[in-house]
């Protein structure tokens, strides 16, 4: 798995527009969000480790934001909550079908401790629930110990 960031990506937006039903997700933080349920990636950190003399170990942290618009509608709350939970049930049952996301990867990870506390965010007069979620691909490369 040599270093291969838009390989990862790439893979992850396919794997959470699928989830959605929407297609890819936007890669970036987005100027607007979709009309109702949307998704965008953007790149996080990417901690490096030596692991032998010639090789190296990356774990590719991608910060994963899902929205669904509710308007300041309460009854839009609910099916919010809902829809966000039939997404992570899908979207989990297609990560752990494939951890090495098309062998771009050794090793996928999902952190979801951001979402413990839910966020309603107003953008462009309107307001959106929003579930952040953490995706961690290791991905290991050679190098030159003596250039």
């Amino acid at each position: 798995m040599a270093f291969n960031l838009l390989a990862v990506a790439d893979q992850l937006a396919a794997v959470v527009g699928t989830a959605l039903g929407t297609g890819p997700v936007q890669f970036g933080a987005p100027l607007a969000i979709g009309p109702k349920v949307s998704g965008y990636l953007t790149l996080g950190d990417q901690p490096t480790i030596l692991k032998t003399n010639t090789s190296v170990q990356r774990d590719c942290h991608f910060f994963l934001d899902i929205s669904y618009r509710i308007d300041d509608d309460v009854a839009q709350v609910t099916v919010a909550e809902r829809a966000l939970m039939t997404f992570v049930d899908t979207f989990h049952k297609a990560i752990f079908a494939d951890l090495s996301l098309n062998r771009t990867c050794m090793a996928t990870r999902l952190e979801t401790g951001l979402a413990e506390t839910p966020e309603y965010r107003v953008r462009a007069a309107r307001e959106f629930r929003e579930y952040p979620i953490v995706v961690s691909c290791t991905q290991q490369d050679t190098y030159n110990p003596t250039p």
